[in-house]
């Protein structure tokens, strides 16, 4: 008797403990995609980033120029490589996005910016897919275009 009643307190405890760890919100990748960090929780911020078929994260460096602005994607490559059991040395990575005429910048929210109103530290997202585009990269850098940037920050 006292190994039934064992049996069944050790059991419930743990169908509890996997219950209590498992946080529903598993993410799955389509084949074909990239995987990415990209963590929004507000559903406006969602239906904008849906908007970009391979979302990458990264964040504003502080660097703008009179042609480009440059991103830090450091955290997105050490993930990337990761992921791949490739070992990398510690860089930093960067992507140097060209100021085009076709460029639209907008906040999470959906307002328009201006890449003036990036502040340094600010998520930005991007659509790019690593993989395809890894050939562009010139050491730790490279320099691309792109259609559009969502910002993620407080105050637009």
């Amino acid at each position: 008797m006292k190994k039934s009643i064992s049996l069944f307190l050790i059991t419930v405890i743990a169908f509890t403990l996997l219950s209590a760890c498992a946080d529903g919100n598993n993410m799955e990748v389509e084949p074909g995609k990239e995987s990415s960090n990209v963590d929004v929780t507000v559903e406006e911020d969602k239906l904008i980033l849906e908007s970009l078929d391979n979302p990458l994260m990264s964040y504003y460096s502080g660097s703008l120029y009179d042609d480009y602005i440059t991103l830090d994607i450091t955290e997105f490559f050490w993930q990337y490589a990761q992921e791949r059991g490739a070992t990398v040395e510690a860089v930093h990575t960067f992507l140097h996005v060209k100021l085009t005429q076709n460029l639209k910048v907008v906040s999470t929210n959906g307002n328009e910016m201006t890449v003036n109103e990036i502040s340094e530290g600010d998520k930005v997202f991007l659509d790019f897919n690593f993989s395809e585009r890894q050939s562009e990269f010139k050491g730790n850098e490279a320099m691309i275009e792109t259609d559009l940037l969502i910002v993620e920050n407080d105050t637009h």
